[in-house]
């Protein structure tokens, strides 16, 4: 329900279509919209499983953890539009005021938090110019949670103690072309050379199908408390490859701190915990002495050397009771 008097119009937004305004003062902190009529909440699974399921994800929203409201009949709420400097805060539901609004004021608030975890959607906020989601159709525009024409996987965000492991996304390109761009970080990658922006995109496009096709793949790493962009890791096998592996790359102005060592030890534990892998492996080139203490560190042992990809490869074994010793 929306307590205030209000009235839909054209959004201030572009491209969003319709939006909410208000038609009378609301002080901080008051509720604008509360929920009502919410019979039941549906995990994700089983939206996806019903025959009807293209016509219901436009009007899903994620509630919590693997919960699902499923709203097609479209209240007035659904023209509450997304921006990355909101009027409102959303939680559970409620939709509270950020500040002193006056009437004629447009009601948005940030939906990010509202995707399913790793889920990345591709517009860019009109007013901030922001890149990392994908504006709705604008007839009736239900902005807080637009899903993408094409199923896709969600990938899973981990989090550690500085880090946040999360789904590569176009926003991460830049820093991720000037990453692979380096040599000093390619010299012990695939041929050892660096990589151009359109192959480095080729990368990152490789590693979010492989996530598609496999159901576990690499991850953007972040700074927790910057949301900076640092590396890669995760795990790693596409066709022709021995074994699951586990790889990383950072930048160099962020090594030697232990945010590798971080990062690879909480992906190795999704390997064994979620996976439920019996073993996993790094494959790490001749000379690589910065990669062999890092695998040690995570409780690796060399168990062999290979020729692969024309190049003598160290092969560090990794298993369950090796990560948790």
């Amino acid at each position: 329900m929306i307590l205030p008097r209000y009235h839909i119009g054209p959004s201030t937004i572009e491209g969003a279509g319709q939006g909410l305004f208000l038609d009378e003062p609301v002080a901080r902190g008051r509720i604008i919209t509360a929920p009502d009529d919410i019979a039941r909440v549906h995990a994700l699974d089983d939206i996806l499983a019903r025959e009807d399921a293209a016509a219901l994800l436009p009007a899903t929203v994620r509630w919590f953890e693997d919960r699902y409201t499923v709203t097609p009949e479209w209240p007035d709420e659904c023209y509450i539009n997304h921006a990355f400097a909101p009027t409102g805060l959303w939680h559970l539901g409620f939709v509270f005021a950020g500040a002193d609004l006056a009437p004629g004021t447009e009601i948005t608030v940030d939906y990010r938090h509202l995707l399913a975890p790793g889920q990345v959607e591709d517009f860019r906020d009109a007013r901030s110019g922001q890149p990392g989601w994908r504006a709705c159709a604008p007839r009736r525009t239900r902005s807080r949670h637009c899903w993408p024409d094409a199923m896709t996987i969600q990938i899973p965000t981990l989090l550690t103690e500085r880090l946040r492991l999360t789904a590569l996304g176009e926003h991460h390109f830049e820093a991720y072309a000037a990453m692979l761009a380096d040599p000093d970080n390619t010299r012990y990658i695939g041929d050892g050379q660096p990589l151009d922006r359109m192959n480095a995109w080729r990368s990152m496009a490789m590693l979010l199908g492989h996530w598609v096709l496999r159901g576990f793949g690499m991850w953007a790493v972040e700074l927790m408390d910057s949301g900076e962009f640092i590396g890669r890791v995760g795990l790693h096998q596409p066709e022709g490859w021995p074994d699951l592996e586990l790889g990383w790359m950072l930048v160099p102005a962020q090594r030697h701190q232990g945010y590798a060592t971080e990062a690879a030890r909480a992906a190795l534990a999704f390997a064994f915990e979620q996976l439920h892998a019996q073993r996993a492996v790094s494959l790490i080139r001749n000379g690589n002495a910065t990669s062999e203490r890092l695998a040690r560190r995570l409780g690796g042992r060399q168990a062999t050397t290979i020729d692969f990809l024309g190049a003598a490869t160290l092969v560090y074994i990794y298993h369950p009771t090796d990560a948790t010793a």
